[in-house]
């Protein structure tokens, strides 16, 4: 659910990893048409890459805390709320650093057809 109030370019930088569907546990038993309706939305299951290098926090940065780069300032961050962050905390970035735009539509491409059942298309792709 957390992946429906992201900004635009944060959900841009996930990448969907799986599609689980579930049915809710019927008390007694159910019509056909009772069962179908019983069916969950699916539940899509994201992921939001960070390079694998440890990021080293300049002197005196506490690791959690917003790090502001020179153009913007920590309050300006905070107050612009939570979507802002990803696009400014330096800390973010330095972590997203080495995962390119490519590799995300790639992995877009193959995932659709992933869920679709098509696995090898999604295997070709990767």
């Amino acid at each position: 659910q957390v992946h429906k109030v992201l900004s635009s370019k944060v959900k841009d930088r996930c990448r969907l990893v799986d599609v689980v569907k579930m049915k809710r546990a019927p008390e007694t038993k159910l019509s056909i048409e009772r069962a179908e309706a019983a069916v969950k939305p699916p539940l899509e299951l994201y992921t939001y890459d960070i390079n694998e290098e440890v990021v080293q926090a300049p002197e005196g940065h506490t690791i959690g805390r917003v790090m502001a780069g020179a153009e913007v300032t920590t309050e300006a961050i905070l107050a612009r709320g939570a979507r802002f962050v990803f696009d400014v905390d330096q800390d973010i970035i330095a972590m997203q650093q080495g995962i390119s735009v490519e590799f995300h539509s790639l992995w877009r491409k193959a995932s659709r057809h992933y869920v679709n059942g098509i696995w090898s298309d999604a295997a070709d792709i990767l």
